[in-house]
């Protein structure tokens, strides 16, 4: 019964982790936009997510281990690859494809963070040029702050 609650739970991380990458790209878009109302709903969605995520981790870990203990095992970090490696005669088809779809999914919201980053960090120095440009820096300046 344990493998069948294991399987749930990391079905249910699937999930989260596609909900997670779509928020994200929703968070690329509305910076991309400059939409302020848009970014913050995908902040604190990506955020309810990430708590969400975090707490199936544990249910996930937590039936592992109750799962090994019920086949007489023991493992040390609790990892679906460890019980995999423990365990080469069970079928864990469902369970390894979903683990490789979460790995894949979570390339996928790195890269795409990467992107968001690149993505601030160019704004931000234009932002800083234009600054630069205005008021100057030393004697070179746009603005004459006497004014």
């Amino acid at each position: 019964m344990k493998l069948e609650e294991l399987t749930n739970s990391i079905e249910r991380q699937k999930k989260n982790f596609d909900d997670l990458f779509e928020v994200v790209k929703l968070k690329k878009d509305a910076l991309l936009k400059n939409d302020m109302s848009l970014l913050d709903k995908a902040v604190d969605d990506e955020q309810k997510l990430l708590s969400a995520i975090s707490r199936e981790e544990k249910q996930r870990k937590k039936l592992t281990f109750e799962f090994a203990a019920e086949n007489s095992i023991q493992l040390k970090t609790g990892s679906i690859e460890e019980l995999i490696n423990a365990l080469p005669d069970k079928n864990f088809g469902k369970i390894k494809e979903s683990r490789d779809a979460i790995k894949n999914k979570a390339a996928e919201i790195i890269k795409l963070n990467s992107h968001i980053t690149v993505l601030v960090n160019v704004s931000r120095n234009i932002i800083r040029d234009t600054i630069y440009t205005v008021f100057g820096k030393g004697e070179n300046n746009f603005v004459n702050k006497r004014v």
